[in-house]
């Protein structure tokens, strides 16, 4: 297998999963009741579990011939070579967020067998976009993908 490593460490990762702790902590006590604490506790172990299980998840792999990217916190999207016509990829776009407004993406545009082509939105700036890991990861492990456009 081979993997495009996440950029954010350890430290980042549990940084992250401990940040609900701050929402909690004054619900618990306004109401400290021991079953709503209990309710908490356990809702936020849940989110703790998944937070460190994706979030020490590389950005990208390749399994089997098969191309994984990590296209949020809790998706992906898989590629299968075989079935793979053509691939380009595309900088200087942008999307829009809710709650962010306009932010920088690339788009992956992928053409398989039995399918029209589609657009693969690229917008994780630390893990795909910085230095054009994805695009040299891809272009150098899975698929030849020229220049950017």
């Amino acid at each position: 297998m081979i993997k495009l490593e996440k950029r954010r460490g350890i430290a980042d990762v549990i940084g992250m999963s401990l940040a609900p702790i701050l929402l909690i902590t004054p619900i618990v006590f306004m109401h400290p009741k021991t079953i709503l604490i209990l309710r908490l506790l356990g809702a936020y172990l849940v989110l703790l579990y998944f937070s460190l299980t994706n979030g020490l998840k590389p950005a990208a792999w390749i399994d089997k011939n098969i191309l994984h990217i990590r296209t949020g916190m809790m998706s992906k999207d898989k590629i299968q070579e075989n079935l793979v016509e053509t691939m380009r990829y595309e900088t200087n776009h942008t999307i829009e967020r809710p709650r962010v407004g306009e932010v920088e993406a690339h788009i992956l545009f992928i053409d398989m067998k039995g399918y029209q082509e589609w657009p693969l939105t690229i917008s994780d700036q630390m893990e795909h976009l910085d230095q054009l890991r994805l695009f040299h990861f891809i272009s150098d492990n899975f698929w030849p993908l020229g220049e950017p456009i």
